[in-house]
């Protein structure tokens, strides 16, 4: 991961991760770009005490662009929903939580210089280890904050995959080595 000071002016939004908070957890929403072959992350929200509508206004004033949410809320994405917010549930299902954090790790990723937290989160985090072995157990330490790094994780396990299915529908479409065939009619 690099700290870059700003977000280029090349860099393309993909979209925005959310893991939901209140109290003691915060709310974290991380904006997503794709830039020269690789990620940038930038902490956009990261507080307590939020409720949906307030969540809910904040995002609305965001560009728009897709919202990837932790699905685990069903309740608190409705509710968005229904204040206006365009939400994509996150894929989630046995071992998602190591999947894609392993996916995150196959990424060229950069965060901005303002992601105070995020970056405190990154440099703090922490995986879970066995206290008779000293194991790692390949999961994350519950105790450690992670929030907005589970915000990044939902928008870049979704979003990429998305970005992936377009680049391969184009390459496709535009592979010069597949003989294209007239139909006379």
């Amino acid at each position: 991961w690099r700290e870059i000071p700003d977000i280029p002016h090349e860099a393309r939004l993909l979209g925005y991760g959310l893991d939901f908070g209140f109290a003691p957890d915060p709310a974290a929403i991380t904006a997503i770009y794709r830039w020269n072959s690789g990620y940038i992350l930038d902490e956009l929200l990261y507080q307590q005490r939020l409720t949906n509508e307030q969540l809910a206004i904040h995002i609305n004033g965001l560009p728009k662009a897709p919202l990837v949410a932790d699905s685990a809320e069903p309740k608190s994405i409705e509710e968005l929903r229904q204040y206006g917010v365009r939400v994509i549930e996150s894929e989630k299902g046995s071992d998602s939580v190591r999947a894609g954090i392993k996916h995150l790790q196959g990424l060229k990723i950069s965060f901005t210089s303002r992601s105070k937290n995020l970056k405190n989160e990154y440099e703090n985090y922490a995986w879970k280890v066995d206290k008779k072995t000293g194991e790692n157990l390949g999961i994350p330490d519950p105790n450690c904050e992670n929030h907005l790094l589970d915000s990044a994780r939902y928008g870049l396990w979704n979003l990429t995959k998305i970005i992936d299915h377009k680049e391969k529908r184009i390459l496709v479409r535009r592979n010069p080595l597949r003989p294209r065939v007239n139909i006379a009619l």
